[in-house]
């Protein structure tokens, strides 16, 4: 893991790493945000908890999808037959523990709007939102 130290605003501070992510079969980047001494034993833990349970979360994150495209005035919601072939896992953030419950953003690609990143907000394992981002 690699330290990322923002001397501006300390709060920004976080561990990055290329690391595979066993549900999704694929290297993803990880980004934990914590201070020097490195992720805590509750970050940890919920990232453990996270691949156990993205294969079941799925469903609801690939219906929120499609609500979002709706809303977003897409002239067409994302039609997909197969959730992990159209979408890609880029990136799991994981904020400092200190914050109760833990938020987490998941970051998707797809060849369906490729102008846009796909961010998922979780707080602890909840799917709270999805975000179509430029």
């Amino acid at each position: 893991m690699t330290y990322v130290y923002n001397k501006l605003n300390k709060a920004a501070n976080y561990f990055r790493c290329e690391k595979y992510f066993k549900p999704a079969s694929a290297k993803i980047t990880l980004n934990i945000e914590a201070d020097v001494n490195g992720p805590t034993v509750a970050q940890t833990d919920y990232f453990r908890s996270l691949e156990q349970h993205y294969t079941s979360m799925l469903p609801d994150i690939s219906s929120r999808i499609t609500s979002a495209t709706n809303s977003a005035g897409k002239k067409e919601a994302f039609i997909f037959d197969d959730f992990s072939k159209d979408f890609r896992l880029l990136a799991i953030y994981i904020a400092t523990s200190q914050k109760t419950p833990i938020e987490c953003m998941i970051t998707f690609l797809t060849d369906l709007a490729p102008d846009y990143d796909l961010v998922v907000e979780l707080e602890d394992l909840e799917l709270i939102g999805v975000e179509l981002m430029e």
